[in-house]
């Protein structure tokens, strides 16, 4: 019975150092921080076409494409803005 109690005590003394041991080791790498909203719940579209971002103001614009015959929605085009200097051709 002494031997079964030890063997025990041993055991655990064994899964402890490994356990203490192994939090030493921990990879501290930097992790991307999650933010509190998801990006699907910053988008906003409305009945125009806009995308509009809650958080950063930004606007897309965005335009129908449909099947007259079955008055379907086949998708979205996405347009966005570019920046282009005064007198500067497309």
């Amino acid at each position: 019975m002494k031997n079964i109690k030890e063997t025990i005590i041993g055991v655990f003394a064994v899964i402890g150092f490994v356990v203490v041991a192994s939090g030493f080791t921990t990879n501290n790498e930097a992790q991307e921080p999650t933010y509190g909203t998801p990006e699907s719940h910053v988008w906003e579209i409305n009945a125009n076409g806009l995308a509009i971002n809650k958080v950063t103001g930004e606007v897309k614009a965005y335009v129908y494409k449909y099947n007259f015959s079955n008055e379907v929605v086949l998708g979205l085009k996405e347009y966005a803005a570019k920046k282009v200097a005064y007198g500067e051709k497309k």
